[in-house]
């Protein structure tokens, strides 16, 4: 870990969770409002997927700046005499990912655990059938234990999406590419698979539990995925990489 990297991220880490938790929270609180939903869980499953389209614009610019601007200012170059870079550089990107994995967990389970339990829903749970979905019991039974275990989970698999923009500020001194980069990617991987009518290739679905049934087939599509995904950004690395040594993509 870098002590530094935290220091200098320690006000993005907080304001990014608690703004997460306030959007969440009010959201789920208009949804019961304004409909009829079986339990506090779904409310909170409602709720918390509308920000999930845009996490990474969350995660993109607030996490990954710090390699923006040691990049324009040459700070390698000063840092390259006194150790080796890549280690630098490898602790570094750790420690962004370290933080914007407890960010996630931490948003998803207060938030769940603050709408479970204050927020009661309009309808019967006998209308609410969690019977084919994965850890569906605990779902009702255990919603505390189900959400540390999917929060866990959830966190990973958007912590492994946000790579695409620490790649991104890695080779690139354009910071409307360094925000949006990362959400535009997903966008177009989720519209393609859409069209081509496979959408559970989508990564997202990974970690979408309640959309998702309990058998062999899901989880094929879970990990095919998480291997898709990571095959584009071993490519979006060699395509941004041979782009900032032409020069031509990026304004300084």
């Amino acid at each position: 870990m870098d002590k530094q990297t935290i220091k200098d991220l320690k006000i993005p880490f907080l304001g990014i969770t608690i703004l997460l938790l306030i959007l969440c929270i009010g959201t789920c609180i208009f949804i019961n409002q304004s409909m009829e939903v079986p339990n506090s869980f779904q409310i909170w499953w409602n709720g918390v997927e509308l920000w999930d389209v845009f996490i990474l614009l969350f995660y993109s610019l607030p996490f990954t700046w710090v390699f923006y601007t040691e990049k324009k200012d040459n700070f390698y170059s000063y840092v390259a005499i006194r150790t080796d870079i890549q280690k630098y550089i490898k602790r570094k990107i750790i420690t962004v990912l370290f933080l914007i994995f407890i960010s996630n967990y931490l948003f998803n389970l207060i938030s769940s655990f603050i709408v479970i339990t204050m927020i009661n829903p309009k309808v019967s749970l006998n209308s609410f059938s969690v019977e084919t979905k994965i850890f569906g019991q605990m779902q009702l039974n255990h919603p505390y234990l189900f959400m540390s275990i999917y929060g866990l989970w959830k966190s990973f698999v958007i912590t492994f999406m946000s790579i695409s923009g620490i790649i991104i500020a890695l080779y690139s001194r354009n910071l409307f590419l360094i925000a949006f980069g990362p959400f535009v990617i997903h966008a177009a991987i989720a519209y393609v698979f859409g069209n081509i009518r496979i959408p559970k290739l989508d990564i997202t679905y990974t970690y979408s539990w309640n959309h998702l049934i309990r058998g062999p087939y899901d989880f094929l599509f879970m990990l095919f995925s998480l291997i898709i995904y990571g095959v584009i950004m071993v490519f979006l690395k060699r395509f941004m990489k041979r782009r900032e040594k032409e020069n031509e993509l990026f304004s300084y």
